[in-house]
């Protein structure tokens, strides 16, 4: 009975367009995104790094955007390749995960433009065809796949290259389970509604975000998993790595400790080799 007015809230909280805001919560993970995620899936961001096209992003006067670039992994790598008549704009919904990554692009003193604000806004903004290559990893899952779509047609120039690396359907699904089996259990813990829409795997990538006419070049499907033996772990990840961003907004201020507490007493229950950190993932890139 409590699991269906819960679902019942949910509903009515999305159809009133009231969805969590991965703002606050990315915001909130900023200074502990690298220590969890970035770490985490570093073997996977390294594998789609390999995938982009380092000498040819030498080349003088390219216009290189990369979308959700969060504290900056990729970005680094972009800012040392490009040539200095070149312009790299990273962009991202965050403000505080954005100031890490300027902070760190500052520190070793590259160049590159900070855009805070939503991606298809931004994308909105520019003019046709006039971008060269444009990066995003793991940040559409937060933005209407279709406009995403639709603007990337638009904007890219023909030839262009677009790399992107997202969660799939089932990413976190043993740690996601936990969480929503606490979230279910109390309609009272609901402020907001939930809103991502991950993925199937690379090939829906291809169909439904890659512009019409793009030739894909690369598309997989992979994972990246670790087994944690201690529930204050597993916690911490949920808490601090950004993997929650969605969920942890929607949740109630006030019964924010009750929710951990209760995330922390069903992992016991389980057992925390039962709860694996399982990220399932999805890489196409492409030319336009």
């Amino acid at each position: 009975m409590r699991k269906a007015q819960t679902a019942a809230k949910h509903i009515a909280l999305s159809v009133q367009g009231r969805y969590a805001d991965v703002r606050n919560d990315y915001d909130k993970v900023a200074s502990t995104y690298d220590e969890y995620y970035s770490h985490n899936l570093a073997a996977a961001a390294e594998r789609f790094t390999t995938l982009l096209p380092w000498e040819e992003l030498e080349r003088p006067s390219l216009r290189v955007v990369e979308l959700a670039a969060g504290t900056g992994a990729i970005t680094r790598r972009l800012a040392d390749a490009v040539s200095v008549d070149s312009v790299l704009t990273a962009v991202d919904i965050s403000e505080g995960m954005l100031a890490e990554n300027q902070a760190k692009v500052r520190a070793e003193g590259q160049q590159v433009e900070f855009v805070v604000g939503d991606a298809l806004e931004y994308l909105a903004a520019q003019p046709t065809d006039s971008i060269d290559a444009l990066i995003c990893a793991w940040g559409v899952c937060y933005m209407s796949h279709a406009k995403l779509r639709r603007e990337l047609g638009r904007v890219l120039k023909s030839g262009a290259f677009i790399g992107i690396m997202e969660n799939r359907k089932g990413t976190l699904k043993e740690l996601e389970a936990v969480l929503l089996d606490v979230l279910m259990a109390d309609a009272k813990l609901l402020r907001r509604a939930v809103k991502l829409d991950l993925p199937t795997d690379h090939r829906y990538i291809a169909r439904r975000i890659a512009p019409d006419g793009s030739r894909v070049e690369t598309g997989f499907d992979g994972e990246s998993s670790r087994v944690v033996t201690n529930v204050d772990s597993i916690v911490e990840y949920v808490t601090k790595s950004g993997v929650s961003a969605g969920y942890l907004d929607a949740i109630e201020p006030d019964l924010f400790d009750q929710v951990i507490q209760g995330l922390r007493e069903r992992i016991e229950t389980a057992g925390p080799r039962n709860v694996p950190i399982v990220h399932r993932y999805s890489v196409v890139t492409a030319r336009r």
